[in-house]
């Protein structure tokens, strides 16, 4: 019982969203981050990561599944789609571990493989992500 009030508290802290704000747009922030960013691979999905001073939202993040990988629009869109959706429910402790440095991230997200994963695969693979990045914090 005590378990679960506290487990009520802690899901009350972190709203599971993914607006509008926290995409990583704008040509100039997007090149900056392919050419600074520190990148590591956990197959299938290359991680790029920059640090960049102070802004609104604590983490702006960008996802690209390659033309080349997959040919038909209706593909890329779904692994994207599972991509936001294992995000927006993992991201509460990145988000968390950045509010309160002086700095923002930008990360982006690269598809490298050629095949569609499950979603268990994918949000078990985002949350291994999820918790490289917080511990490659400065």
């Amino acid at each position: 019982m005590i378990l679960l009030g506290l487990f009520c508290k802690m899901e009350a802290l972190h709203r599971h969203t993914f607006p509008k704000s926290q995409h990583l747009t704008g040509r100039t922030a997007i090149a900056e981050l392919f050419v600074e960013g520190k990148s590591f691979v956990q197959f299938p999905i290359r991680v790029i990561v920059l640090c960049v001073p102070k802004e609104k939202e604590p983490v702006r993040v960008l996802l690209s599944v390659p033309k080349s990988h997959f040919k038909r629009a209706v593909d890329r869109n779904r692994y994207k789609r599972l991509l936001r959706e294992t995000y927006r429910l993992n991201n509460g402790s990145l988000l968390a571990a950045v509010a309160d440095k002086d700095y923002s991230l930008h990360v982006a997200f690269v598809v490298m493989a050629q095949e569609m994963p499950s979603y268990a695969d994918l949000s078990l693979l985002m949350q291994k992500i999820i918790e490289k990045i917080g511990e490659r914090l400065p």
